[in-house]
């Protein structure tokens, strides 16, 4: 019996060290117990012109849509999508059967108003007629030449004249169509007038910085790799409800020998004028960058890193610009980032 009670507490007593007899493992990678060697640049503050990057569609100032002033049953369409006119040539016309009676008309009404007044005058001049029939005699004849000169006006602008030298980009309307007045038929622009512009959409923060004379460098796969300058010509004061964006006019300095089309698409780097104040930090710095969006290391104690998110306004040749998020930082860390978590325990190697 003694013998199973010495095994019975040699046993229990060893289970009683093994519980509560030994210290704690302490686990080595644990970056909050192991501090990480890293390197730091100190956060300087500066101003630096950032470029804008954006693209769009060319055009000209001076498209327009083109439409009879009266209606009608179209006649002739005397060009086609593509052709080039010049200030004042033909391009459409109306069946004129209806507006030259019109205008016959008003011609008669007004031969006949003419000799009512004519006799009323000479009645009047003999106290025949009284001085109110004399006066309305006078305004007939006033109202029949007023409605002449309007159905000349009509017969006038019952064809279409190109207002510029252009291009005609589209037709919207065909012979025999019936059209009433203002019904789009032609489309064209002014490019012959060599007003092409790159019209492009920026963010409200871009649109701040932009001015109206700065300049830009235009590229498109019609220019096959040319670089054309350009300046800012105008810029949207109100905001596109469809898009959310603002509206930018870039003015090419020389377009007389370039291949343009209205529609074609173009890239361009605006150069503002104004500053913006940024932190410098090498690429190594950042990481996790999707857009204008990243994290860098800062540290406040050189002790611990904090994982920050920043705002990327540019990128450099090889260094990054951050307009947002390092407020209140002195250093940040180029080298190392990989290994570390945000809280990280580190140390500085010099």
């Amino acid at each position: 019996m003694n013998k199973y009670l010495c095994v019975f507490l040699f046993v229990s007593g060893a289970l009683l060290v093994s519980c509560g007899g030994s210290e704690p493992v302490t686990n080595s990678d644990d970056p909050n117990t192991k501090a990480i060697p890293v390197r730091v640049m100190a956060l300087v503050e500066g101003a630096v012109y950032t470029p804008v990057v954006v693209s769009g569609l060319f055009t000209t100032n001076e498209e327009t849509t083109l439409s009879f002033k009266t209606g009608g049953v179209l006649s002739s369409i005397l060009v086609r999508e593509g052709d080039i006119v010049s200030q004042g040539q033909l391009l459409a016309t109306l069946d004129m059967t209806e507006i030259t009676a019109q205008a016959q008309q008003a011609s008669i009404a007004l031969e006949k108003s003419e000799r009512d007044f004519k006799r009323v005058s000479k009645l009047y001049s003999d106290s025949v007629t009284t001085l109110e029939q004399w006066e309305n005699a006078k305004t007939g004849r006033d109202i029949a030449r007023e409605q002449l000169n309007q159905a000349r006006f009509n017969e006038r602008f019952s064809e279409i004249r190109a207002p510029q030298g252009g291009a005609i980009l589209s037709k919207l309307a065909g012979v025999g169509q019936v059209v009433s007045p203002g019904t789009p038929v032609l489309r064209m622009n002014g490019g012959d007038s060599g007003d092409w512009v790159l019209k492009v959409s920026v963010s409200d923060k871009e649109w701040s910085l932009i001015s109206e004379g700065d300049q830009a460098v235009v590229t498109s796969d019609a220019f096959s790799g040319r670089q054309i300058q350009a300046t800012v010509h105008s810029k949207a004061q109100g905001v596109d409800a469809g898009t959310g964006t603002f509206s930018i006019d870039l003015k090419l300095v020389s377009d007389r020998d370039l291949p343009l089309a209205s529609g074609l698409f173009g890239k361009a780097v605006i150069s503002p004028a104004q500053t913006v104040k940024v932190w410098r930090v090498p690429y190594s710095a950042v990481m996790d960058g999707h857009g204008n969006q990243a994290f860098v290391f800062a540290t406040r104690d050189e002790t611990h890193a904090v994982k920050v998110p920043v705002h990327i306004s540019s990128l450099g040749h090889d260094e990054v610009y951050i307009d947002q998020g390092l407020d209140g930082f002195e250093q940040v860390i180029v080298s190392g980032s990989a290994y570390l978590n945000d809280q990280s325990l580190i140390q500085i190697v010099r």
